[in-house]
């Protein structure tokens, strides 16, 4: 198929900013790029650039180095740092080893000289067009990954679920039943009867709301501000039961820290933290079952500055053999350190962090375990006085 053909049909749905400082150059390529871009703008020259840019976020920049105000290279960028995966096309009629350099370190995606080759031109929008493309086939892999992760998590987070029911169920079955028995001895007063209706009612009132947490749990949230450090409580809170039943203790902060804030998805972060807990629980299993430990422990330890905040857990599973420990986060590898029922627990973590709530993740292996250290960026600047149990 023709290039100019292809281009035209791929690029409807597409947006173009076009930055120039020569106004018959700028007007001249215009009439050129409106035959195949319905969705496209122009700037005379960087500064104005990145005002649209700001307004519109357009797929794909393309722009002359030389311009007054702010040139090409100044202009994308700043785009990059507040897009790093948009389109950047640098236009110039000087072929300097300087620019050539810079435009490499701020990773432009193309390179063209003047005078303009139509042809050319077109080849490089629509490499540019099939890039995005390619990557919005990926972002979408990557949901349809992280969902069906999300439901295989179910059948666990029913386990710790029926866990941490047992026991308030068993608990108002007894204080129901002690009510008739209460009864029949003739000591059943108000004062008994009214403990007995609150103690009960408390107990339901957390059932309910665990029942609420663990439901939201598997419905993706929209994407805003909420508070990791009652994102983790929350999720600890469903999980002890079963952990302590199991012999693993979880020592982690009860402080509320309201001021702490990072943006994304609530329940991928939660679900991020469940894998790592779930791994760390396999490790543990696996050293009891070789009589190498008698007792689990995961430790929860939070550091802030301004910007951020770090999360550390560790555990007491043995870590990961080094010449492995590069390779956890490749899909479907597996250890039996980390038994991964289908080896995308650390894969699917990372790919949380990173890509959707702009973080760092890391394993390294401790004197007597594993430790993973989550990065965070911070919406606000929080008071770092957070406490280590």
């Amino acid at each position: 198929m023709n290039i100019l053909k292809k281009l035209q049909e791929k690029s409807k749905s597409f947006t173009l900013l076009y930055v120039e400082d020569n106004k018959e150059l700028r007007e001249s390529t215009l009439l050129f790029l409106k035959k195949l871009f319905k969705n496209i703008d122009s700037a005379k020259d960087g500064k104005e650039g990145l005002e649209k840019y700001k307004s519109n976020a357009y797929d794909i920049v393309l722009t002359d180095i030389q311009m007054p105000k702010m040139d090409g290279l100044e202009l994308l960028e700043a785009i990059k740092k507040i897009d790093p995966d948009k389109q950047t096309i640098i236009l110039s009629a000087f072929d300097n080893k300087e620019y050539l350099l810079k435009a490499i370190e701020i990773k432009v995606d193309h390179y063209l000289t003047k005078p303009i080759d139509i042809n050319l031109m077109a080849a490089t929008l629509l490499s540019s067009i099939e890039t995005l493309e390619l990557r919005a086939e990926i972002e979408q892999q990557r949901e349809i990954i992280i969902h069906q992760s999300r439901t295989s998590a179910m059948s666990d987070m029913l386990l710790y679920i029926s866990h941490h029911w047992r026991q308030p169920l068993n608990t108002i079955a007894l204080s129901t039943q002690s009510l008739s028995f209460i009864y029949e001895l003739g000591e059943l007063n108000q004062k008994y009867l009214n403990e007995h209706i609150a103690t009960n009612m408390e107990m339901i009132k957390n059932l309910s709301s665990s029942l609420d947490q663990f439901r939201s749990f598997f419905v993706p949230s929209p994407h805003k501000s909420f508070n990791p450090f009652i994102a983790i409580n929350e999720v600890v809170a469903l999980l002890i039961d079963t952990f302590e039943n199991d012999a693993i203790d979880i020592s982690y902060s009860k402080n509320k820290m309201d001021a702490m804030e990072i943006y994304g998805d609530v329940n991928e972060f939660k679900q991020v933290i469940l894998s790592i807990l779930n791994n760390s629980k396999d490790a543990i299993d696996h050293l009891k079952k070789e009589n190498k430990i008698d007792r689990g422990k995961i430790n929860f330890i939070f550091k802030c500055n301004d910007k951020s905040i770090d999360i550390h857990i560790e555990d007491n599973g043995g870590g990961i053999a080094p010449e492995i420990l590069h390779r956890v986060f490749d899909p479907f590898f597996t250890t039996h350190n980390i038994a991964h029922k289908k080896g995308l627990g650390l894969y699917i973590a990372n790919m949380i962090i990173s890509k959707k709530l702009n973080g760092t993740i890391t394993l390294n292996n401790e004197e007597k375990g594993l430790r993973v250290a989550i990065t965070l960026s911070l919406l606000s600047t929080p008071p770092c006085k957070l406490a280590h149990q």
